[in-house]
């Protein structure tokens, strides 16, 4: 017998077969509590295994019968609770999209936080405290210009090999570099057409 079958007809199936073994009642017995489900079998073994075949029958029929109509109980509660049940799922899902529309801002603002706390400690590094080498005029301390004119220090970053107005970091030397180069594409192209023509 399969777990989603009712025992009418199992008992059909196992009279029919019973008549054409010639098994005694005890050997029908076995074999019929053999053949049953076991959500029948955990009864029958809570209540006690009858000694006839018919009582066997009985019982496992009672069981049965008890078996559907709790299925068809549980059935009909679950069919009229949906319309309770509804708005209960749709404001869980509200309150999860909800809190998962919370979870993904909260997370926004401490990426935010962190690139910007990422960022001011980037910033930092780039620019370093200059606060005891530029005077109230943004300009360099008297002491700070004559430490690094002594050290051969850049007057722009500080850096050492290079002169304030070959500074990389000077915008100004940057701007100059740029049309310098300009300039000297400027100063090739006429040559070049100086020579076509010649």
């Amino acid at each position: 017998m399969k777990p989603t079958q009712r025992i009418a007809k199992y008992l059909v199936d196992f009279t029919r077969l019973s008549t054409i073994t010639g098994w005694d009642s005890r050997a029908l017995r076995h074999q019929f509590y053999q053949g049953l489900p076991a959500r029948i079998k955990d009864e029958i073994a809570r209540m006690g295994k009858p000694d006839t075949l018919s009582q066997l029958r009985l019982m496992a029929q009672s069981i049965d019968g008890r078996y559907w109509e709790r299925e068809e109980e549980t059935r009909r509660e679950r069919n009229s609770q949906p319309s309770e049940k509804k708005p209960d799922k749709s404001s869980n899902q509200q309150s999860s999209s909800n809190n998962s529309k919370k979870d993904s801002k909260n997370n926004a603002k401490k990426n935010q936080s962190s690139n910007q706390g990422g960022s001011s400690s980037n910033s930092e590094k780039k620019n370093p405290d200059l606060s005891n080498k530029l005077g109230k005029d943004g300009k360099l301390t008297q002491a700070e210009r004559t430490r690094r004119f002594n050290n051969n220090l850049c007057l722009f970053c500080g850096g050492m090999g290079h002169t304030a107005k070959e500074c990389p970091k000077s915008s100004s030397s940057a701007t100059k570099a740029k049309a310098r180069a300009a300039q000297t594409k400027s100063d090739s192209a006429p040559v070049a057409e100086d020579t076509k023509k010649a």
